[in-house]
C-alpha cells in the first residue's frame, strides 16, 4: 500500500464525507485552543511583534475544521496584538498542507468567502484580507518549505498516521492493527515505524522553522504504556470483527484480509517526549493528555434509540477516515449495521409515524425501524423477515408529494443494502393525511407508533380571545386565564390522542413519543417560551412602527404546549390504556448543528441557523394570519434578535420522551 497515494479523508460533502463527520476532530481543536493561544503569545513577544507571520497547518484535510484552525490562529494573533497595544496587524501567510489526494478543491472554493467574513468581522474597514492562503500538497514526513521560513506549525489528528504500513508481511493474521492477539514482532514493527517517522517529521520541521518558532501538535494517543490497550485499538478491533465475519462468509478472501493493516500508531506522552528529546531541536513547553468522547456529537446519558444513533455517527466518522484505505485494498463493498429494539417476531408488522413531515427525517425514522427489526430477527435466528407496513401520517397540507417521489429509490436502496437478492421491498408505505387527534386506522391494527416533535402542537389555539396582549404564546406577562386555557387544551388533546391510539394499537403494542417539553413545573419558564418570546419582540417592534396592526397582533397565538414529564405521566395514567415503560427528559442545543464552545463568528452563524429553523416551523402560521408581505421583514428581525442574544445566553431545548405499552392480554403475532 502506497500510503501517500491512498491515505486521505473522504472528500466532498456527502453522508460519509469527512466534512460532515469530523465533529470529534472539531472538539479536539476546541480543547487545544488555550495551548495554541499560549504558544502564539510567546511567539509574538519572542519575535518582537513581527510585521509578517508565516504559519502552516499540516494535515489540514478539508471541510469546516480546516477553516476553524485558520480562524483560531488569526483571531489569537489579533487578540494578542490588541492586548500588546499595537495598532497595525501583522500580515499572515497560512500554508494548508495535506497529501496530494486531499480534497483541496473544496478548500479553495471556500477561501474567498472565509477571508471576506473574517476581515469584515475583525477589521471592517479594510480592503485587504487578514491572511493569505496557499495549498501545499505533500507528505509532512518530507521537506515542504524553505529553510527558516515558518514561524508557527499546527497539526491536529494527523501525526498518528504513519508514512507506510510497518513491514510485517502476513504475520498479523485475523487483525488489521496491533491487537492483544498480535505477535511481538508486529508491535515492535509499529513502534519502530512511529519512532522513525516522528524523528523524520521533527528533523524536517527543524530545518524549516525560524529559531524560537513554535509548534502545537495534537495526536490521537493513549494514556497506557501498552500499545495494544483497548483505548487505542478498540475502533480497529471492531472493524476487524466485521471484516473477519465477511471472510467467514466467503465475501472477502482470507489472504486479502491477512495482508491488510492500518498505517497508524497512537503514542503515549512518554514516547512523544522521548522522540523530541532524541531529535534535539525543540524544547517542550507543554505536554498534555486529554480525553474526548468517541462520538463528539452525543453524550453518554442516552436511551437505546439515541445510543443506536450514536453508533451510526461513530460508524460514519470511522468510514470518513478509513474508507479510502479499505477501498484501495478490498474494492468497493462496505455495509453498516444498526439498532436494537424489543418486539416479538410476527410475520407482519404494522407501524405508524405520526407527524412524519417531509424531508430526510421522514426516511431516517423508517430506515431505523426496518433495520432495527431486521437486526433483532437475525440475532434471534429467524430466517424469514416480516413484512412491514409503515403508515406516514401528517396533516393534509404536508408535502406528501416530496415523500412519495423519493419512496421508490429509498425502498430500492434499503432492500439492496439489507437483502440484495430480494426482488420485493423490505417495507411498504402508505400516506395517511389527517389529524392524529382523530381516528386514523382500523381497530387493533397497529403494532408500533412513533411520533417525534409533533405532540406539542395543539389541535387548535386555546380559546382566550384577545386577552394575551403583546404576546403570541404563554409568557410571564400573560394573565392566569391564558395559562389555564393552554394547559387545558393540551390535557384535552393528549387524552384524545391516547384514546384513539388505544383503539388502534394491538394489545402489547408499543408507542414511543418524543415531545418538545420542559423540566420546570412552570409552563411560562424560559426553557419553553424563549423562542416565542423573541418572535413576539420582532412582531411588537413592527406594531410600534405601524407595519402590523395591533389588533392583528393581539389576536395571534401559537397553538403549542410544551409539557413537563409529570404532565405527560398524569395524562397517560388518566387515560388508562397504556403502561409507561420509560419516561426520560433530555436536552439539546437549540441549534443542533453546533455546540456551546463557539466564538462570536460561529455564534453569529448559529443565530442564522436558528432563524432558518424557526422559519421552517412557524412561517405557515404567520403567513395565514399576517399575510405574505410581512414575512421577510419578520424573520429578518427575528434572526437579528437571536444573533444578538446568542453571545449572551445559552439556549437549549428540552425533550420529553415516553415509551408506552398497550395494556391487555393478547399476542402481536399475526
Amino acid at each position: 500500500m502506497d500510503v501517500a497515494q491512498v491515505l486521505r479523508m473522504n472528500g466532498g460533502d456527502g453522508d460519509y464525507s469527512y466534512s460532515n463527520n469530523s465533529l470529534l476532530q472539531r472538539r479536539v481543536i476546541s480543547i487545544t485552543k488555550p495551548i495554541i493561544a499560549d504558544a502564539l503569545t510567546d511567539l509574538y513577544y519572542d519575535l518582537n511583534f513581527p510585521k509578517t507571520l508565516v504559519m502552516a497547518d499540516l494535515g489540514c484535510s478539508s471541510g469546516p475544521n480546516t477553516f476553524l484552525v485558520a480562524s483560531e490562529l488569526v483571531k489569537s494573533i489579533d487578540n494578542i496584538r490588541i492586548k500588546a497595544g499595537h495598532d497595525e496587524p501583522p500580515q499572515i501567510q497560512i500554508y494548508l498542507n495535506d497529501l496530494p489526494h486531499n480534497d483541496f478543491n473544496a478548500i479553495f472554493v471556500s477561501i474567498p468567502e472565509f477571508q471576506k467574513n473574517l476581515t469584515k468581522q475583525k477589521v471592517p474597514g479594510s480592503s485587504s484580507p487578514l491572511c493569505y492562503f496557499s495549498g501545499v500538497p505533500g507528505s509532512f514526513y518530507s521537506r515542504l518549505f524553505l529553510n527558516r521560513s515558518i514561524h508557527f506549525v499546527h497539526s491536529s489528528y494527523s501525526l498518528m498516521w504513519l508514512s507506510q504500513v510497518p513491514e510485517i508481511g502476513k504475520t498479523n493474521k485475523g487483525n488489521i492493527y496491533m491487537s492483544i492477539a498480535s505477535p511481538p514482532s508486529v508491535i515492535r514493527a509499529y513502534r519502530e515505524q512511529f519512532q522513525a517517522d516522528f524523528l523524520t517529521f521533527l528533523k524536517c520541521r527543524a530545518e524549516e522553522m525560524v529559531n524560537r518558532g513554535r509548534m502545537v501538535l495534537t495526536m490521537l494517543g493513549r494514556r497506557s504504556d501498552d500499545p495494544c490497550s483497548k483505548e487505542c485499538t478498540y475502533v480497529w478491533d471492531v472493524l476487524a470483527m466485521a471484516l473477519n465475519d465477511m471472510v467467514s462468509e466467503g465475501l472477502i478472501d482470507e489472504e486479502k484480509m491477512d495482508s491488510f493493516n492500518i498505517p497508524q500508531y497512537t503514542p503515549c506522552a512518554k514516547e512523544v517526549r522521548n522522540e523530541v528529546e532524541k531529535e534535539g531541536s525543540f524544547e517542550i513547553d507543554c505536554l498534555e493528555v486529554s480525553e474526548a468522547s468517541w462520538d463528539a456529537a452525543m453524550d453518554n446519558s442516552l436511551d437505546s434509540f439515541e445510543q443506536d444513533s450514536q453508533g451510526i455517527n461513530i460508524g460514519k466518522t470511522i468510514r470518513a477516515v478509513a474508507e479510502p484505505l479499505l477501498l484501495s485494498h478490498f474494492g468497493e463493498s462496505m455495509i453498516e449495521e444498526v439498532f436494537v429494539s424489543d418486539l416479538n417476531f410476527p410475520k407482519t408488522l404494522i407501524m405508524a409515524d405520526l407527524g412524519c413531515s417531509s424531508g430526510p427525517n421522514t426516511f431516517l425514522v423508517a430506515s431505523e425501524l426496518v433495520k432495527s427489526i431486521d437486526n433483532i430477527r437475525i440475532k434471534s435466528g429467524y430466517d424469514e423477515p416480516p413484512q412491514i407496513q409503515i403508515y406516514l401520517n401528517d396533516l393534509p397540507h404536508n408535502d406528501f408529494n416530496t415523500i412519495f417521489v423519493s419512496l421508490p429509490e429509498f425502498q430500492k436502496k434499503l432492500t439492496k443494502q439489507m437483502v440484495p437478492s430480494s426482488s420485493y421491498p423490505l417495507c411498504y408505505f402508505s400516506g395517511v393525511p389527517g389529524s392524529f387527534y382523530s381516528r386514523l386506522f382500523l381497530s387493533k391494527s397497529i403494532h408500533f407508533v412513533h411520533s417525534s416533535y409533533s405532540l406539542m402542537w395543539l389541535s387548535q389555539v386555546p380559546e382566550m380571545g384577545n386577552t394575551n396582549k403583546r404576546n403570541i404564546y404563554m409568557s410571564t406577562t400573560s394573565p392566569p386565564s391564558v395559562i389555564r386555557a393552554y394547559r387545558e387544551q393540551f390535557q384535552t388533546d393528549f387524552l384524545t390522542f391516547l384514546k384513539y391510539r388505544a383503539d388502534e394499537v394491538v394489545n402489547g403494542g408499543r408507542m414511543v413519543l418524543t415531545i418538545l417539553g420542559r423540566r420546570s413545573d412552570d409552563p411560562c419558564s424560559k426553557e419553553c417560551t424563549y423562542v416565542w418570546d423573541l418572535l413576539a419582540m420582532a412582531l411588537n417592534d413592527m406594531v410600534y412602527e405601524g407595519l402590523i396592526d395591533e389588533e392583528k397582533m393581539d389576536s395571534f397565538n401559537i397553538p403549542q404546549y410544551t409539557p413537563c414529564a409529570k404532565e405527560v405521566s398524569k395524562g397517560v395514567e388518566k387515560e388508562g390504556s397504556f403502561e409507561i415503560d420509560c419516561l426520560e427528559v433530555s436536552e439539546v442545543n437549540w441549534d443542533a448543528s453546533t455546540d456551546n464552545s463557539l466564538d462570536s463568528s460561529e455564534k453569529d452563524s448559529q443565530g442564522i441557523n436558528m432563524g432558518k429553523c424557526m422559519r421552517a416551523v412557524a412561517e405557515p402560521l404567520l403567513l395565514s394570519h399576517f399575510g405574505e408581505s410581512m414575512i421577510e421583514e419578520v424573520f429578518k428581525r427575528y434572526t437579528n434578535i437571536i444573533r444578538n442574544r446568542m453571545s449572551k445566553e445559552k439556549t437549549s431545548l428540552i425533550n420529553v420522551t415516553v415509551s408506552l405499552t398497550r395494556k391487555g392480554l393478547g399476542s402481536m403475532m399475526s
